[in-house]
């Protein structure tokens, strides 16, 4: 399996828990997921104002290669919450 049809397991397995969630359950993952998601835009305009964007091109993503800034589930789930 490569690396893309993992990604796209994973991504259907995602959307099954979580379309088979409780609707309490779903309810509060969605409730979880959007302050994880308020945060991380908190998160991104701090970054912004750093200069972020300077940093990143002169890291050339080996930060991203190195599992600082991965994609989780977390993020899934909001995705997922958002209808995308």
């Amino acid at each position: 399996m490569n690396e893309m049809e993992r990604w796209d397991s994973g991504v259907a397995t995602l959307r099954r828990l979580y379309e088979g969630l409780s609707p309490l359950r779903r309810y509060r993952a969605d409730k979880l997921a959007a302050a994880i998601k308020a945060c991380k835009e908190k998160i991104h305009l701090i970054t912004e104002k750093l200069g972020a964007a300077d940093i990143c091109a002169y890291c050339g993503g080996e930060c991203c290669k190195k599992g600082k800034n991965h994609f989780s589930a977390l993020d899934m789930i909001i995705f997922l919450h958002e209808g995308k």
